[in-house]
């Protein structure tokens, strides 16, 4: 990247609850300054879902097996994943040669921090290939391998929050599975604290046939 202080970073991220993806374009320094530019969230329709939670469900009990048993469906979720960022930019109409890289966090499918797995699938090599773009992609390996619960990037977008204000903050985060972030002594704190939104959708779908309790209507 050169002496460049600041960056058009594209992000992509999906949730372990699989309602969706989102999408950013933001400008960053990746410290201190963060900029959005444009930004939009895209829907997985049910057929998506099930099959990833039949993938998920089905699974090998053999953790030596899981990898491969997951990356026969890499393609299948790269290829969602990278026709939402063509259609993000060209909704957009964000000239590609303005984005200096797309950084995605793909969809959990596996995660066991104790025995050092996690597997998210969607090929950042694949990505980049495809839309000539610098692509940052498998995020969760290193964290894990040095004693993080394998995601770290959300952890430090909370970090530059808390920094915004004076008083002492957590941050919880109820996503599919919930998790905290705080700042003591300037040092960063974080991590999973249990199961969220991922309980609630499945049994919205099991007994109501909705992909997420609107408004807390059951």
């Amino acid at each position: 990247m050169g002496k460049k202080l600041i960056f058009n970073v594209l992000g992509v991220m999906t949730g372990t609850s699989m309602d969706g993806i989102d999408i950013s374009l933001i400008k960053t320094n990746g410290t201190n300054y963060v900029k959005i530019l444009s930004e939009k969230s895209y829907i997985f329709n049910k057929n998506y879902q099930n099959i990833l939670k039949k993938l998920i469900l089905n699974k090998p009990k053999n953790t030596n097996k899981i990898k491969e048993y997951f990356i026969k469906k890499n393609s299948y979720v790269t290829n969602i994943i990278g026709k939402n960022i063509i259609k993000f930019i060209n909704k957009n109409n964000i000239n590609k040669k303005k984005i200096d890289l797309i950084s995605i966090s793909g969809q959990t499918v596996y995660h066991n921090p104790e025995k050092k797995i996690s597997i998210q699938l969607g090929d950042g090599e694949r990505i980049s290939k495809k839309l000539q773009l610098k692509t940052i992609s498998n995020l969760r390996d290193n964290d894990i391998k040095n004693g993080g619960q394998g995601a770290p990037i959300g952890s430090y977008y909370h970090k530059f929050l808390i920094q915004k204000f004076k008083k002492k903050v957590i941050i919880v985060n109820l996503g599919g599975i919930a998790n905290f972030s705080t700042v003591v002594s300037k040092k960063l704190l974080s991590s999973d604290i249990g199961p969220a939104n991922c309980l609630s959708d499945d049994l919205c779908n099991y007994f109501f046939n909705k992909k997420f309790d609107n408004d807390g209507n059951y």
